[in-house]
């Protein structure tokens, strides 16, 4: 080890002050009571004065566009934009792709939807033609009609030969959900 470099000027940091006071460690540390070296200043880093932009000091919109441009080159403006329309077209470009997916997704989903309600709409209506067999006190009620209205005719029983169809107690709840 060379001795000699420990006062040398040349191997101390420019940065802090190269005295011995200043390499001495605090013995007032927490105690709150003064010591020797309270009047000597802590190391404070220089406070360095940087001229305000351009932009920031004009008077007049011109001004401001004009210190504004001229603060980036032309080349440094071209790669930032590059740069930004690569990132921005990477993003559009995942996204489309996302949507595309989720797309593909829900046409695949409707499909297999439609199918199954195809198939047990088929279903439903075989068994939705009327009974075979009439039911005899409505045939009795249409019969007794005819004979009440005599000469007159009436617009619900012209060219009726076969009862109105109606619809069981348990289908009708069903059927409009499996038509919409």
């Amino acid at each position: 080890m060379a001795s000699g470099t420990a006062g040398d000027p040349a191997h101390t940091s420019p940065t802090r002050p190269a005295t011995a006071e200043a390499h001495q460690p605090d013995s007032s540390a927490g105690s709150g009571a003064g010591s020797a070296h309270s009047d000597a200043r802590a190391w404070e880093p220089q406070e360095t004065k940087r001229e305000r932009p351009g932009w920031e000091t004009a008077e007049t919109l011109e001004q401001y566009w004009k210190t504004r441009k001229t603060f980036f080159t032309e080349e440094q403006r071209a790669k930032a934009w590059n740069e930004t329309a690569n990132i921005v077209k990477i993003y559009s470009d995942e996204l489309v792709d996302r949507w595309n997916k989720e797309i593909d997704n829900l046409l695949i989903y409707a499909g297999l939807f439609s199918a199954i309600q195809a198939a047990f709409n088929v279903e439903l209506y075989k068994r939705l033609t009327p009974d075979p067999d009439p039911d005899p006190v409505l045939v009795a009620l249409q019969t007794i009609s005819a004979q009440l209205s005599g000469f007159a005719m009436n617009r619900a029983f012209v060219n009726s030969t076969q009862p109105s169809f109606v619809l069981g107690a348990v289908k009708t709840p069903v059927v409009p959900l499996w038509v919409v």
